[in-house]
């Protein structure tokens, strides 16, 4: 499928500077892009139970240790170092995807960057078999991962 997207000019200099980098198309980085973008957010579109590790790097005064604190019961490893007036967190997590996204949420309101690398692909979220689907709260359905 093709389709346009519009970009700010320092955005489409450094695009096609990546691209030349890593000696791949501009629509091949692009869609790399997209799927890594996709498979941070997929929490937000389909409700399972999942693993995965969760990468933050947030400033040293946002109280991000508080905000995991509050996730302890999805959080099963967690790792915490500072360097240079940040904070560089790590988490190994399990748990329904919704909590995930919660938490994936309050430490990008803290001004946090964060990744959650799933254990599955993206893919793999949109072909699981109807039998995987586990009912939940009212009208909800979990797929078991």
């Amino acid at each position: 499928m093709r389709f346009g997207v519009s970009l700010p000019d320092d955005l489409s200099r450094e695009l096609d500077l990546l691209a030349a980098k890593v000696n791949v198309s501009r629509s091949e980085l692009v869609e790399q892009a997209l799927r890594n973008m996709l498979s941070d957010y997929i929490h937000y579109l389909v409700p399972h139970d999942c693993d995965g590790v969760m990468v933050a790097l947030c400033p040293e005064s946002r109280g991000s240790e508080d905000i995991i604190e509050q996730y302890s019961d999805i959080a099963e490893t967690y790792i915490h170092a500072h360097r240079n007036g940040k904070c560089f967190e790590v988490l190994m997590l399990s748990g329904p995807s919704q909590r995930i996204s919660e938490l994936h949420g309050k430490l990008l309101a803290a001004g946090c960057g964060v990744r959650f690398l799933p254990s599955l692909s993206l893919e793999s979220y949109f072909s699981m078999p109807e039998s995987a689907a586990q009912p939940t709260r009212k009208g909800e359905e979990r797929v078991t991962l």
